[in-house]
């Protein structure tokens, strides 16, 4: 179970969906010890219910748990169904509290923290990272089972009835492919021709001769003795020299060394990380190295002086009245080593090109026009 800290409002669900999992403790301490399941499935309850209902004999809810007769209370009823029937069903699975642990974010308070243990009785776990990256896990498996995932690294998740944070996962979903890669076992998952397995290159499928015909869902195994060697007569003519080149200085698939994996090509250790992703999804919209941004951020004038060069240089200023380009302009006079009258012509410079935008909107928005002297004050 993972506990974060959240906006005001879900904070305030939280807290209900808590308060009934203690009431129902109190109530039925006998009862119940709540499954993994059962505890999702009451925070789903209370957010589709809005307080209150969750608790109340409603058809939906006697649906779900299969009781078919109106009783006075749904918890009532569990409570016999499980006294006189020993099977299983999925609302009081039987857990151990002493062995289920629960992660508490790095954001949540101490005093969260400690109520929350105290009411569910769960021991905090420090590392959610090894729950998180392990395949076989059973909420991995369940996820895999429910969104009807084929392969670890299909190419989209986008699935009709998914949850909302896995259709909001769907909608980047290209931008986190584009940065999966293959790391190159028994070769079982990994499609010879579509999929990234090959540094620097991309799909193999880019990188076919001319009018060549191949079976695309053809996987690298396929083409191995596994034993270590490629079995280049059976894709060598259809793919180019540099890709056969690349391709070569690949170790063949072999049976006995493991399954593929799927790795972060965009880090150095090939895992993924938040601060990767983002590089590599703004890296083209980042400016290339240019000192004339060094001049305007170290300009030693007025903050909204500095500012306005920004947007000069930017060329976002609505006006044009120069030959030569307005950075070429910026930079060589904010690059000036000139002193006039005891000042660096620096900083005169970019307070008189501000007063000059300034007077010329005031006139043209306000028709109101400084003084010669004011100007120069």
């Amino acid at each position: 179970m993972v506990f974060s800290s959240c906006r005001k409002g879900l904070a305030c669900i939280w807290s209900f969906w808590v308060d009934c999992v203690s009431q129902l403790l109190r109530m039925y301490p006998f009862a119940f010890e709540f499954s993994s399941a059962f505890l999702v499935e009451l925070l789903d309850s209370v957010l589709f219910y809005r307080f209150g209902n969750f608790l109340c004999n409603i058809e939906h809810e006697r649906g779900k748990a299969r009781v078919y007769d109106k009783c006075g209370c749904l918890w009532v009823h569990l409570v016999d169904m499980r006294a006189s029937d020993k099977t299983s069903n999925q609302y009081y699975h039987l857990v151990s509290v002493s062995k289920t642990q629960v992660f508490f974010s790095p954001n949540t308070t101490v005093d969260t923290t400690d109520s929350v243990r105290n009411i569910l009785g769960y021991q905090r776990v420090e590392n959610l990272g090894k729950y998180l990256v392990d395949e076989t896990y059973l909420w991995a498996c369940i996820l895999r089972e429910k969104y009807k995932m084929a392969t670890s690294c299909p190419e989209t998740i986008n699935r009709k009835g998914s949850s909302f944070l896995w259709h909001s996962l769907s909608k980047v979903w290209h931008y986190i492919y584009d940065g999966i890669s293959w790391s190159i076992g028994n070769g079982e998952r990994t499609r010879f021709w579509s999929d990234i397995w090959i540094p620097e290159l991309g799909p193999l499928t880019g990188h076919r001769v001319e009018n060549s015909v191949v079976e695309i869902e053809k996987l690298v195994y396929e083409m191995a003795d596994g034993s270590g060697n490629w079995l280049w007569d059976e894709f060598r003519h259809h793919i180019t020299d540099e890709a056969a080149t690349k391709l070569a200085s690949i170790n063949a698939p072999m049976h006995d060394v493991g399954c593929d994996l799927c790795i972060w090509r965009w880090s150095d250790n090939r895992k993924f990380s938040v601060s990767t992703a983002y590089e590599a999804l703004y890296k083209h919209q980042w400016e290339a190295e240019d000192d004339k941004w060094m001049a305007v951020w170290s300009y030693r004038g007025p903050q909204r002086v500095r500012q306005f060069l920004w947007l000069v240089v930017k060329h976002r200023i609505l006006t044009r009245f120069l030959s030569a380009p307005f950075d070429v302009w910026i930079r060589d006079n904010m690059s000036s080593n000139r002193i006039v009258n005891g000042y660096a012509w620096s900083t005169l410079f970019g307070i008189m090109y501000w007063r000059i935008w300034k007077n010329r909107n005031m006139l043209v928005f306000s028709d109101k026009s400084l003084s010669v002297v004011a100007f120069v004050v």
